[in-house]
């Protein structure tokens, strides 16, 4: 995957990122892939987000089961923090978008 961060004086004014949100999660930022870590509960429900998500996407785009729906489908991820979703979507062959707030994050 490409990665492209924006800078700070990129973000436009007036967003509604909460800037201690932002603070918070960048001291955690080296913590999103520990399985056991502060987002245990995030990926202990990923294979269920996954799951609703192939789901739901059959249903609208009219998919057979046996259909691969993320093969050529382009998927933006707001507020992805570290990417767990996104990581797992793009594996499952859908081009993917992530963006977060937190740079750290986004590392």
């Amino acid at each position: 995957m490409k990665k492209r961060i924006l800078m700070q004086d990129e973000i436009e004014k007036g967003s509604r990122a909460d800037q201690n949100e932002i603070n918070r999660f960048a001291q955690i930022a080296e913590s999103w892939w520990d399985e056991k870590g502060p987002f245990k509960a995030l990926h202990a429900m990923n294979p269920s987000r996954i799951h609703f998500i192939t789901q739901n996407i059959q249903d609208f785009l009219n998919l057979e089961d046996s259909q691969n729906p993320f093969q050529n489908l382009k998927i933006l991820d707001a507020g992805c923090g570290g990417g767990i979703l996104t990581e797992a979507l793009y594996k499952k062959g859908a081009h993917m978008t992530g963006v977060d707030a937190t740079e750290e994050s986004l590392n």
